[in-house]
């Protein structure tokens, strides 16, 4: 096991997914730095044992995650079978032209890109043993309209999915429409989490946010998406 997981010991989380899963569909709602990036590589370990032509997808909202996790994946896949072959691809719409090596055994991917895919019944979502859907809690706000779709189509072709996601308010309604067989739902955080308050209105929400992300240095591009999350949250409430 040590060389398919690049950590010297697993977190309670991790441990209890290591324990419990075996197969089929599972959600995973823990907070952020609890350690989910780690039940991807332990779902491989376990899959992999089992057959050794297993090939799976991971996706998630942003093409800026998808390139950030394209790249850890592909040194993972290097260092663990010591060879130059590709074993990682990547498929979002920078690569609208790209053909995708359907013999990865992991293909990275955004939402919409598979579930295009998956609409399509393309080559590269065939003879797939798993999606690992993450972030699924952008489920409630417009960067994951697609993930009904991908849920849907995954489960009417039978593919096994494992949903990551922070906490989710909608999560029993989840695993109740992917007849889950594991749940882990924790509020378990190992890394500590800093807090602060501002009081906003509509007014103010704009100078005083602003003011506090230039004391983080925050960036611009930043500024403008947290913006509209809180005004969003604002008007919801």
């Amino acid at each position: 096991m040590r060389n398919f997981i690049p950590y010297e010991y697993l977190n309670p989380i991790q441990t209890i997914f290591f324990r419990y899963y075996d197969s089929g569909n599972c959600i995973v709602s823990t907070p952020t730095s609890s350690g989910k990036t780690g039940i991807i590589y332990i779902s491989f370990y376990k899959n992999y044992l089992k057959n050794k032509e297993f090939k799976f997808i991971y996706t998630a909202p942003t093409k800026a995650l998808i390139e950030e996790k394209y790249k850890e994946f592909s040194i993972y896949f290097n260092e663990l079978f010591k060879d130059n072959k590709k074993y990682v691809d990547i498929k979002t719409g920078d690569y609208f032209t790209k053909k995708v090596e359907k013999e990865s055994i992991l293909i990275t991917t955004t939402f919409d890109s598979l579930a295009i895919a998956l609409r399509n019944n393309l080559e590269w979502t065939q003879n797939r043993n798993l999606i690992i859907i993450d972030e699924v809690h952008s489920f409630i706000n417009n960067m994951g309209k697609f993930i009904p779709e991908i849920l849907a189509i995954s489960l009417e072709k039978e593919i096994p999915l494992i949903l990551l996601s922070a906490t989710l308010p909608i999560i029993n309604d989840l695993k109740d429409y992917i007849k889950s067989s594991l749940n882990i739902i924790s509020n378990f955080r190992p890394v500590k989490l800093h807090k602060y308050y501002l009081h906003l209105n509509q007014n103010t929400i704009e100078k005083s946010f602003l003011n506090k992300m230039k004391e983080l240095k925050i960036t611009k591009l930043q500024d403008i998406y947290i913006l509209y999350v809180l005004k969003e949250a604002y008007n919801r409430a």
